[in-house]
């Protein structure tokens, strides 16, 4: 949490210095749809355990954003976006089949760094990762005793190109990636089966500034 105040800190500095340079600021709000790319990796899975992820169910995000940006076409961008990312595992075990599945709510703070032509932009910055609330739900098939633990996710990073038509609404695709794997552990019949996942996936958003 320090190095997020610290982050936001940065951001109004920065934020503060481009609107001396006779910046324009400009305030709104965006959602979208999440694509997930990650990928999980289990070690030291028994012979007669079968395990795979289905990461292909409706995620979003949505939320605010603002941009202190210049004539010269450098802006600066901070969000605050809820996201909602689900997730499905299955389990065999024995012939015997399971499934989780795993929903993520979270407050992501990406601190972005741009540049505009017209109304094309590229950027890139750091993202923090807040964890709202985590919940694991076993199906009604569920006949083995299996359980999931999250992984701690907190710093990535975001790279992507924007259009802004008319001024006012803003579209965006970027890649959103950590920098580092995160431990997952799946519980099957008390037999712990560690994992760690890449955590990367696509964000298309859909915006308005004020």
């Amino acid at each position: 949490m320090r190095k997020i105040l610290v982050l936001i800190t940065a951001m109004l500095l920065i934020g503060g210095a481009v609107n001396k340079a006779n910046a324009q600021i400009n305030f709104g709000v965006k959602g979208g749809v999440v694509a997930n790319l990650y990928e999980l990796n289990f070690d030291n899975i028994k012979e007669n355990i079968q395990l795979s992820q289905d990461g292909k169910n409706a995620a979003f995000h949505l939320g605010l954003q603002l941009r202190f940006g210049t004539k010269l076409g450098l802006y600066v961008q901070g969000e605050a976006l809820y996201s909602y990312i689900p997730e499905k595992i299955n389990v065999l075990d024995n012939g015997v089949s399971s499934s989780l599945k795993v929903e993520r709510h979270g407050l992501e703070i990406p601190v972005l760094v741009g540049f505009k032509l017209a109304f094309f932009r590229v950027y890139a910055g750091p993202k923090f990762y807040v964890t709202l609330k985590e919940s694991v739900n076993k199906t009604l098939s569920n006949s083995l005793n299996i359980d999931y633990d999250f992984g701690n996710e907190v710093f990535g990073y975001q790279v992507g190109i924007g259009f802004d038509i008319i001024k006012r609404v803003t579209f965006d695709l970027n890649y959103n990636g950590r920098f580092t794997k995160s431990d997952h552990n799946i519980y099957v019949d008390g037999t712990v089966i560690p994992g760690k996942q890449t955590n990367s996936q696509l964000w298309f958003s859909v915006g308005f500034l004020f």
